[in-house]
């Protein structure tokens, strides 16, 4: 089997390497963020948004951002770390800050680390899934609203624990609720409704992830044309009465849902907007 890298501040390192020590404040209290990256070939997708946002969520938690994280410096290290992988027909990269140092809550320093992965997808463009998902709302706990809900961090003990509900209802995905008992996202999408030739995503403000591929995609909307609330809060009543539910994320692109409890839907603006997705990606 062909060795693997990751890439750990800048060099390259055998993933089977001991790296991170047991004080790593990520591991003992959550105090990392990291962003998702879908690749094609060597190339990451839309990496000044995922790196705005990166450097956005740094600055929210006080962590020094060195001169060099640039746009340039990361694309460099991705393509370095898939070169290394040989993996050039479509990868998942991950690249996850931590704050350095010791400490307890108070941190005694606030310069920064970062690892870049890489894994292996089935694809190198977005494809549409064939069978729709199976998705359900996780009422077990709500997602407070406030300045770390849109930090994607590496505290995610929510997010696991819909994961288990969803791997107990053998579901495809699940929805969360805020703490207002309104719909804000996936377990790890945004979502979007379609009612007739209008379309529907919950406000920021509601407590979702700013998702990349969710700006993307209301940009190619509004390009389009299409009425577009992205300012809107939804509950479980929009969803019985919605034609069309997808959920958008920058690995998979899209994915539309077929079946919420009863109610069945269909994916005409998934394929439409898939197609477009490409074409504005890969130009294909």
């Amino acid at each position: 089997m062909a060795e693997k890298y990751i890439c750990l501040n800048g060099s390259y390192v055998k993933v089977d390497k001991p790296l991170l020590e047991i004080q790593n404040r990520s591991f003992l209290y959550g105090d990392g963020i990291f962003e998702t990256i879908h690749a094609n070939g060597t190339e990451p997708q839309f990496i000044e948004r995922h790196l705005n946002r990166m450097l956005g969520s740094m600055r929210i938690l006080k962590m020094v951002i060195p001169d060099f994280f640039t746009t340039e410096y990361f694309t460099s290290h991705i393509k370095g770390v898939l070169t290394r992988n040989k993996q050039f027909q479509g990868a998942r990269i991950r690249i996850t800050v931590f704050r350095n140092g010791g400490g307890r809550y108070a941190p005694e320093v606030n310069e920064a680390s970062f690892v870049i992965e890489s894994s292996p997808l089935d694809s190198a463009t977005y494809q549409l899934n064939q069978k729709g998902y199976r998705v359900d709302v996780f009422e077990d706990m709500t997602k407070p609203i406030h300045p770390l809900s849109g930090i994607k961090t590496t505290s995610a003990l929510l997010l696991v624990l819909a994961g288990v509900f969803r791997t107990e209802k053998m579901l495809d995905d699940c929805l969360l609720l805020n703490q207002n008992n309104r719909i804000c996202e996936s377990l790890s999408s945004n979502l979007f409704l379609v009612k007739g030739n209008k379309y529907y995503t919950p406000s920021l403000k509601e407590g979702c992830l700013p998702g990349i591929m969710r700006q993307v995609i209301i940009g190619m909307i509004r390009k389009e044309s299409l009425y577009l609330n992205d300012d809107c809060s939804l509950t479980v009543e929009d969803l019985f009465n919605s034609d069309e539910i997808f959920l958008t994320n920058s690995i998979s692109g899209i994915r539309w849902v077929v079946a919420f409890r009863q109610k069945r839907y269909f994916n005409k603006s998934s394929k439409f907007l898939i197609k477009m997705l490409n074409e504005k990606a890969f130009g294909i």
